[in-house]
């Protein structure tokens, strides 16, 4: 280390490969040496240094021994906004340990790659850990990131007992519009947590992949994230429109949203709110004679509007009115149409709902 006295400005000199010493000695686990470099001067330049995990976490804990901030992010800051630079797991862990340190109560995390396209969540689990001893964050925006499921549901839980928002979603907001983000059920599941504190009326989530499946049918379907929001569903009333168009649900998805809106007896995606009509988006889902009954049994319970796409033909896309009651009328075609294509589907279909 006797070198390193004499070193001088030398110790912030860029090698080769662009990096210094400092990122060097992380890179390759040697901490006592980071450690001397840090006391000499060395400058911590992590925002553009892309460190991968094992490195940031060399340097974090470090960084957490000595007090150091290693993101840029200054102590008395109240908010960050990291969005769109492309940030990958390594970021995310040098992050986290400036959150533990910091007094942020707002950070944008949001469309990045904090888990290199779903391939590792160190990062996520770190951030996970700093939000559970966060006390000042409100909110830490981590949509657009791939997170897989389990890591989403660890944010969620973190996030349930901290009251944070996952999704930038404030307190008083009354809309708000996810459409065409790519989203995934990682980021349903986030959405979830987020829709059970807030006061959201209007929530459009179309053209995403919450089921884990594109428009062109590449990916693996599940149906946990939009599980997940469905199950928000049957305790929170407040939604008035909700628009899950375009997002492969397929026959599990919908179910699931149907579901909890019949077994949600406040939901006002039901019949009126302040004397209108309110809506519910579920065409273009790819939906099977389960899905179809499922939308149909539900539009005849709940009475909400309702618009799907029959798949295969594709000769009805319309909004369809099921009401009963003098209150309520609708044109009798339609109206015959619409039992009787349910009547066909829920005789002829396998499943029952």
């Amino acid at each position: 280390m006797a070198i390193l006295d004499h070193a001088g400005d030398v110790v912030n000199a860029v090698g080769p490969r662009g990096t210094t010493a400092l990122l060097v000695a992380c890179e390759y686990r040697r901490e006592a040496i980071a450690r001397a470099l840090l006391d000499r001067g060395a400058k911590i330049d992590a925002l553009k240094t892309r460190l991968n995990s094992e490195s940031a976490t060399t340097l974090a804990k470090i960084g957490t021994e000595k007090g150091i901030m290693l993101f840029g992010i200054k102590r008395d800051q109240k908010e960050a906004d990291f969005r769109k630079l492309r940030l990958g797991p390594g970021d995310a862990i040098l992050i986290s340990s400036d959150l533990v340190k910091g007094s942020l109560t707002s950070v944008d995390l949001s469309a990045n790659h904090l888990t290199t396209y779903g391939m590792d969540m160190t990062g996520i689990k770190e951030l996970a850990a700093a939000l559970g001893v966060n006390s000042a964050l409100t909110v830490a925006n981590l949509l657009g990131n791939q997170l897989d499921v389990e890591s989403a549901k660890l944010l969620a839980e973190v996030a349930k007992q901290k009251g944070i928002s996952l999704c930038g979603i404030r307190r008083d907001q009354s809309t708000a519009d996810f459409a065409i983000q790519g989203l995934g059920p990682g980021d349903a599941i986030l959405i979830s947590s987020d829709l059970v504190r807030g006061a959201l009326t209007q929530l459009d989530l179309s053209g995403n992949q919450l089921c884990g499946k594109d428009h062109l049918g590449f990916g693996t379907h599940t149906a946990e994230g939009i599980t997940a929001i469905a199950d928000t569903m049957r305790i929170n009333g407040g939604l008035t429109a909700l628009d899950l168009s375009h997002n492969c649900l397929e026959d599990e998805g919908v179910s699931a949203v149907c579901k909890a809106i019949q077994n949600n007896k406040d939901t006002k995606l039901a019949l009126r709110v302040n004397g209108s009509l309110t809506r519910l988006d579920l065409s273009h889902n790819e939906l099977g004679a389960r899905g179809k009954a499922a939308l149909l049994l539900g539009a005849v319970k709940k009475a909400f509007w309702a618009r799907w796409l029959w798949t295969g033909s594709a000769i009805v896309h319309s909004m369809v009115r099921c009401c009963f009651g003098n209150k309520c009328a609708i044109a009798l075609p339609l109206c015959c149409y619409s039992a009787l294509s349910f009547c066909l589907i829920f005789v002829f279909s396998p499943v029952k709902l």
